[in-house]
């Protein structure tokens, strides 16, 4: 087919077979057809970003990372190579701090890059990292949407935002919180039994909330603390985020990782694939154990706990009773044919790099190859874009 192909298609003949390679899961074979692709190309970025995607799948981060740094040397005002490469340092071991370093670098190289501002709000997003910010998330999202509209990713983390500023809600919303905030040093004594108990009830009402498809997303922007941002005059336009079903279908995103793993098909709607984000929530906070995570991290934010209260809270966190537990067995979905389905391992609590890139299953593909999903996922995720024409 490459032979017979035009010039100007052999890359994408190269490119086929090259996923063709990795969904049989010849690695070898894969990486001959990428230097093949470079070969007829030369030096097109898209083929790089391609490249290195093909190595985080593969769980191949240090050869990513590198794919990643010799493509930025020839394309250094490339906003998705810079984005990619935030990414795999995020999920990487140097964490949100190494991610932290490389998207303040790439803002001066490529400000006006919605994909660039979205790693960085990811990284404010991130629970288990230094920097867990929803105001600072908020306003990379703000500079993302405003940027590249047709970024998809970026409405996606808008959508996972809007559950954590309901938390957030509910937790200062607490009695015992706004007691505790008014007594003073009276509680001091009680203040770990009442927080801990804090976690509890939260867990329990938005797993319960989750679990029937009621949470409510009533928080907006002017609510919670971005109160004092105004009208975002110092920054990208507001984000309506009661409005971002609307504001997603209007701007119609057609590309995006995360976005890509979210749609089922190329016929599918923006409000279809937001819907698919919300069942990756769901299953991240009800199986992944990311609901105890972001609670605590939020509580720990809203009490500014120290770092023994926080220790004490991260075991409250995980010490809930097995037949009140809100994150056991659950009916949402899961592919009957992978690893992850069919395990009976006790999951462990999750680690930084589970939040990297928007879906904890996804991230899990950084950490640990695409072995862990099923055949139809690995398909969708290996095939599901078209690099050459987005």
């Amino acid at each position: 087919a490459r032979i017979d192909a035009p010039s100007r298609m052999q890359v994408a003949v190269c490119l086929e077979r090259a996923r063709t390679e990795e969904f049989l899961g010849n690695l070898k074979g894969t990486r001959v057809a990428f230097g093949e692709a470079h070969a007829c190309e030369g030096h097109d970025w898209k083929v790089f970003l391609e490249h290195i995607f093909m190595e985080a799948r593969q769980g191949c981060l240090q050869a990513a990372q590198s794919t990643a740094q010799c493509a930025l040397e020839l394309h250094p005002a490339t906003g998705r190579l810079w984005s990619a490469l935030v990414a795999l340092h995020h999920s990487g071991d140097g964490g949100a701090e190494a991610a932290l370093s490389t998207f303040k670098k790439a803002a001066q190289e490529v400000a006006k890059s919605g994909e660039v501002w979205c790693e960085g709000a990811r990284i404010f997003m991130n629970p288990l990292g230094r920097n867990f910010n929803l105001q600072r998330a908020n306003k990379c999202l703000e500079f993302a949407v405003h940027l590249t509209p047709q970024y998809g990713d970026s409405f996606l983390e808008l959508f996972r935002l809007r559950f954590l500023l309901q938390l957030r809600a509910w937790i200062r919303a607490e009695p015992l919180i706004i007691g505790l905030e008014k007594s003073g040093s009276a509680w001091d004594q009680r203040r770990p039994a009442a927080l801990g108990l804090v976690v509890q009830r939260i867990c329990r009402r938005a797993a319960s909330a989750i679990r029937c498809r009621s949470f409510p997303l009533t928080v907006q922007r002017g609510q919670d603390e971005f109160a004092e941002d105004g009208d975002g005059a110092d920054g990208a336009p507001a984000v309506a985020l009661n409005h971002l079903e609307i504001l997603c279908s209007y701007a119609d995103p057609n590309y995006g990782f995360l976005w890509f793993w979210c749609r089922r098909s190329s016929l599918s709607s923006p409000g279809e694939v937001m819907q698919r984000m919300a069942e990756e929530i769901r299953n991240d906070f009800l199986k992944a154990g990311a609901l105890r995570v972001y609670v605590w991290a939020l509580l720990c934010q809203v009490t500014g706990a120290d770092a023994e209260m926080a220790q004490y809270l991260w075991q409250e966190a995980w010490r809930v009773q097995v037949e009140d537990d809100p994150f056991e067995e659950d009916d949402v979905d899961t592919e009957d044919d992978s690893p992850a389905a069919q395990s009976t391992a006790p999951r462990m609590p999750p680690v930084e790099a589970d939040f990297a890139i928007g879906s904890m299953r996804l991230s899990s593909c950084f950490l640990h190859s695409v072995t862990s999903l099923s055949t139809s996922e690995r398909r969708r995720l290996i095939f599901g874009s078209d690099i050459l024409s987005s």
